[in-house]
């Protein structure tokens, strides 16, 4: 954010550093919440799992809304 830290200036140039914050605010976003719910929400939900239970149940619709946060974060090449 550092080199987009100025205020936007008129014409082309502006337009593309509002582009460029925009960007930068939806991956922050959506990363932080694909952090968030594989890192924070799957880890405890498999260690409070009863013992022996298979963990796969748990921890699949986590990592699965994981993934779409990160198709959305993840530059498309």
């Amino acid at each position: 954010m550092v080199p987009l830290w100025p205020r936007p200036r008129p014409g082309v140039q502006g337009a593309a550093t509002v582009a460029a914050r925009a960007g930068a605010f939806v991956y922050a976003a959506f990363y932080t919440g694909l952090d968030a719910v594989v890192g924070i929400a799957a880890g405890p939900a498999v260690e409070h799992a009863a013992a022996g239970a298979n963990a796969g149940p748990l921890k699949r619709p986590l990592y699965e809304v994981g993934e779409s946060l990160g198709q959305v974060s993840a530059p498309t090449p």
